[in-house]
């Protein structure tokens, strides 16, 4: 543990307000710091990461909006392209099957912004992205790094795409285990949209361990730890790509 030097004047002051408590429990009480600003404790606890959605629902979102807003220079001022990622998973009910993606890290800030960078970290690792800087001939209101989509980056989700449904169960006239809402990627050439009998439309088979590529999805220690997905080099959980129920 570090060492910390006080003033006499200090240490004489916390001794009278002890109350006989070590120093330690007297600095916590003076400074709130045993109950934290919001009354939850110092301690951040962790989400689980089955509470939290794929990565790879990030990645493959920042690739699709770089290509959708413009195919031939496939370009984005960084605080735009946030907008339009949040913008399309907000709309396809990511963040209402997976609410602890809008949750606040010890930051105070939506942990889907922390993914939205570490994604960003691991597609510019990857080769899939490259950062520049401010275009010469910008407006003065496009402020910020311009991030590009590269040919590979765009060839990895070619076939691929991602599917968001937030239905909570199966229709019976589709066989499978009950889906209570799920995210996975696919291929899209070996899909073939239709709807059942019933009138429901039919989600597509998603991709099995060792498809998904290596750009798409990588596991972090913790959102909340400071480390990117590009620094991360644990194990990669495959398993998490097929349908997920999101636990309460």
């Amino acid at each position: 543990m570090p060492s910390v030097f006080l003033r006499r004047s200090t240490a004489e002051y916390l001794k009278k307000q002890s109350n006989g408590e070590s120093m330690d429990a007297t600095i916590c009480r003076l400074l709130n710091l045993d109950e934290g600003a919001n009354g939850k404790g110092l301690v951040v606890r962790h989400t689980p990461k089955e509470k939290l959605a794929d990565s790879f629902a990030y990645t493959w979102t920042i690739l699709d909006q770089l290509q959708a807003f413009d195919p031939t220079n496939p370009q984005l001022a960084r605080s735009v392209l946030q907008t339009k990622v949040h913008d399309i998973l907000e709309f396809q009910d990511l963040f209402v099957m997976f609410p602890d993606d809008e949750s606040q890290d010890k930051r105070k800030q939506p942990k889907w912004k922390q993914r939205f960078t570490n994604s960003l970290s691991l597609l510019n690792k990857m080769g899939c992205i490259e950062a520049r800087g401010k275009a010469p001939d910008a407006q003065k209101q496009e402020r910020g790094v311009q991030y590009r989509a590269t040919d590979h980056g765009l060839s990895v989700i070619k076939d691929i795409g991602l599917h968001i449904c937030p239905r909570r169960e199966l229709p019976a006239t589709q066989k499978g285990e009950s889906r209570d809402g799920h995210c996975y990627l696919y291929t899209v050439s070996s899909h073939s949209e239709g709807r059942d009998t019933d009138g429901n439309e039919i989600c597509p088979k998603p991709l099995v361990k060792g498809e998904i590529p290596k750009a798409l999805a990588s596991r972090t220690k913790s959102i909340d730890d400071g480390m990117s997905l590009a620094e991360s080099q644990e194990p990669i959980d495959w398993a998490s790509a097929v349908p997920i129920s999101p636990k309460s």
